[in-house]
């Protein structure tokens, strides 16, 4: 969403983040404060942990390359080598620890869409690249920067290499954000033309990448002309395209804050709008209204979108007060036909934010292809702040069973959920993650868990938050090079000032400094497009005894397994003895020793948010 009142309501986690809506688990869990004494932080930190764990337990264009290889590893004994696979099929349920060490396991994805194995880029298009000189980025800008995303060439390093590009709103909008859109088939003139997005399409396809849209069907602007329109009311075509009423109820609010007013004034009648009252929400209950907006994604997908961000997907039908404001029958039900109208080939990717035994329910095989996994997200961040892998062990277990539930069921061998570690509506992950090494840590799980990443520009480089109020902060413009305007624009000021950490480097310095973050982002990239594993394979955690900060989990596809050892403390963790590993293992990232005797295979210790990739 835009400036959304859902955020910054509830504690940080490291230093000014904001904790998720609508995800009464986490939220019910509160902050910690670190006592002053190493016992007393250790208990403090293993409680919380445990309690956050019970929380998000109950939500909760690649031909294979070849890496070069670093040095092989030892080699490992029969009996290692004969530890029992993982199950691929339908049993992948957490039944606790297996006696091959899997404390849970889910399987393989078959790709069949376009989307199945991709990884993508969330760009907001105003602060991405200036073209003209006006100091806010836009489509041609855009074009300009392909190159650093994906320029086509799988040979070359400098490019990132991502499948697929998400747009935040590019619909004109009398806000800065986007999300209260005034007319849905045209381009932002801020942004360029119409002609410009068709260039921008053509550019990123010829360069192996999608272009996917945020689509806001939830509401408008008040200044939209179906608003402006509808609410005389009376003949007016557009008078039952909102919610309108003559009294303001009792007991509606927003669900993640009940207490805040959903039914706003005009003249002697009311109208519904959840986020606030400049975005009226449409009555998608109306036939007319659902058939206009299926008609929009169809203009949008023959303009050659290849997909669409659905924004506040849980919320377009209302049927009364509190839990009739959210996941109604009839919203699933417009889902479902927006589906059937699009196509197979058009990703429609849900934000659905609420805990997984809800979001969930948007995924069946007839309704969204893929939802954001929140309670991931949620869980990485809380566990780097408590150096505990406790809570990330849980939402990954959960996560897996899902993927085990579909399997089992008949369902489609797909990925269900979007991962990520960072976007628009969140503080910025180096805000939260004050550390590189922690960064390392949520950028490497982010690329090696399972699910379709979807990664936040200028994460990448580690921008935080500016100064500014609200959710500007979190969207300032790209540190393209240490240059006036930062690269990003020769005007003599961006529409927004750039605030954030003055010490980051830009993208032109990190393309040149290979221990930078940008440099460790693109070899995750390029290990992932080189790993049948890591894109589509099986998954298990594993149980690491006495190393409570260590999340251990193995991908496997086909003869190749991915060993993943991610030490989410920043203190260093003990010597891990590894239940299982690949034959002949090759440390693809990371320094922690590898050593066989006659227990077995010994990993570490692991430094302080190291993370080792064992292949």
């Amino acid at each position: 969403m835009g400036d959304d009142p859902r955020i910054g309501a509830h504690a940080p986690l490291f230093a000014g983040s904001s904790a998720r809506p609508g995800g009464p688990g986490l939220r019910a869990c509160g902050p910690c404060t670190t006592p002053p004494t190493p016992v007393g932080a250790w208990l403090l930190r293993t409680a919380v942990a445990a309690l956050l764990a019970a929380c998000t337990s109950t939500q909760t264009r690649y031909p294979e390359q070849q890496l070069p290889a670093p040095d092989a590893g030892p080699t490992l004994p029969d009996r290692v080598d004969a530890a029992v696979p993982l199950d691929t099929g339908a049993s992948g349920t957490d039944v606790g620890e297996s006696p091959d060490g899997a404390l849970c396991q889910g399987p393989a994805t078959v790709p069949a869409r376009w989307w199945d194995e991709a990884v993508v880029y969330e760009v907001f298009v105003r602060s991405f690249q200036d073209s003209d000189g006006d100091g806010i980025g836009d489509l041609q800008g855009l074009i300009s920067r392909l190159d650093y995303l994906n320029d086509g060439d799988p040979n070359t390093t400098t490019d990132l290499g991502v499948d697929a590009l998400w747009l935040m709103p590019l619909h004109p909008s009398p806000s800065y954000h986007g999300y209260d859109v005034t007319d849905y088939r045209d381009v932002n003139p801020e942004y360029g033309t119409l002609a410009d997005f068709d260039a921008l399409v053509a550019a990123a396809n010829a360069r192996g990448m999608k272009v996917v849209l945020d689509l806001v069907l939830n509401h408008t602007s008040d200044k939209h002309p179906w608003f402006v329109k509808g609410k005389r009311g009376g003949a007016e075509p557009t008078a039952d395209w909102y919610v309108f009423r003559d009294d303001a109820p009792a007991g509606w609010g927003r669900p993640w804050e009940p207490a805040a007013k959903v039914w706003h004034a005009l003249g002697d009648r009311f109208y519904y709008a959840l986020f606030w009252e400049g975005m009226p929400d449409l009555n998608v209950a109306t036939p007319a209204v659902a058939a206009e907006l299926r008609d929009i994604g169809r203009f949008w997908a023959d303009r050659g979108a290849a997909g669409f961000r659905l924004d506040a997907a849980r919320y377009l039908v209302e049927t009364g007060g509190g839990a009739g404001q959210a996941d109604q029958p009839a919203t699933h039900t417009f889902w479902r036909e927006l589906r059937a109208a699009m196509g197979e080939d058009v990703l429609l990717l849900g934000e659905v934010w609420t805990t997984l035994s809800t979001s969930l329910t948007y995924a069946a095989s007839d309704e969204l292809q893929l939802i954001f996994d929140f309670d991931r997200q949620d869980a990485v961040r809380n566990s780097l702040r408590l150096g505990s892998a406790a809570a990330l062990g849980s939402a990954l277990c959960a996560a897996l069973r899902a993927g085990s539930d579909l399997a089992a069921g008949g369902g489609e061998g797909r990925p269900l959920f979007a991962t990520f570690v960072g976007n628009h509506d969140l503080d910025r992950l180096a805000t939260d993650v004050r550390t590189e090494a922690g960064r390392h840590v949520a950028l490497a799980l982010l690329l090696t868990l399972p699910g379709v990443p979807v990664l936040y520009y200028g994460d990448e480089l580690g921008l935080d938050n500016g100064t500014h109020g609200g959710d500007e902060a979190k969207r300032l413009p790209m540190r393209w090079d240490g240059g006036p305007g930062a690269g990003f624009t020769a005007a003599s000021s961006a529409w927004a000032e750039d605030t954030a950490d003055p010490s980051v480097p830009g993208v032109a310095a990190q393309l040149a400094d290979p221990d930078s973050l940008l440099a460790f982002t693109r070899r995750l990239l390029a290990l992932r497009r080189a790993s049948p594993a890591l894109r589509r394979g099986s998954t298990a955690r594993l149980t690491v005894p006495g190393a409570p900060g260590v999340l251990l989990f193995e991908r496997r596809s086909g003869d190749e397994t991915v060993l993943v050892a991610a030490n989410l403390d920043d203190a260093a963790s003990p010597e891990l003895l590894l239940p299982r590993a690949p034959t002949a293992p090759r440390v693809e990232l990371g320094s922690a020793p590898l050593t066989l005797d006659a227990s077995g295979v010994r990993l570490g210790p692991l430094g302080p948010h190291e993370v080792v990739i064992l292949r």
